[in-house]
């Protein structure tokens, strides 16, 4: 289980090898290429083979309102690429979904939620919405 408030809680599993794993892919997470790290965790340490894992990135702010400052536009556009800013308005969805495809999952494991936490009007708690808020859960098991 992880929990969030617009970051992007990432479920990975591979079914072949019953192997989950959860992470919490906010900025900083996504900076430090989190995602990367886990797949890497889950190959190293549990055999697991890139071609069998499969990943949620969950509903979290989205691209329609995950605006930052024009100082963080810019290392996001340094880091990243240009392709995952807009108006000051990044794409952690996109970045995490690439950082994946580069680690060499493919791009058909990957679901990409389009609820956005802030806008969506979904049931979702949002700390860009009311920095007073919840948390809620991204949860995965074995069964």
């Amino acid at each position: 289980m992880v929990m969030v408030a617009d970051c992007i809680p990432v479920l990975l599993y591979d079914e072949s090898n019953k192997v989950i794993a959860v992470a919490h892919a906010g900025r900083n997470g996504t900076f430090l290429n989190i995602t990367q790290r886990t797949v890497q965790k889950m190959i190293t340490e549990f055999s697991c083979k890139e071609e069998n894992i499969h990943i949620v990135l969950g509903p979290s702010i989205q691209k329609c309102c995950y605006e930052v400052s024009l100082e963080m536009e810019n290392t996001v556009i340094n880091k990243f690429g240009l392709e995952f800013t807009h108006n000051r308005y990044i794409d952690l969805q996109e970045i995490n979904k690439k950082q994946l495809t580069d680690t060499g999952i493919r791009a058909s494991n990957i679901v990409v939620s389009k609820i956005c936490t802030k806008c969506s009007g979904e049931n979702y708690y949002s700390y860009r919405l009311d920095n007073k808020c919840g948390r809620f859960a991204g949860v995965i098991s074995l069964s």
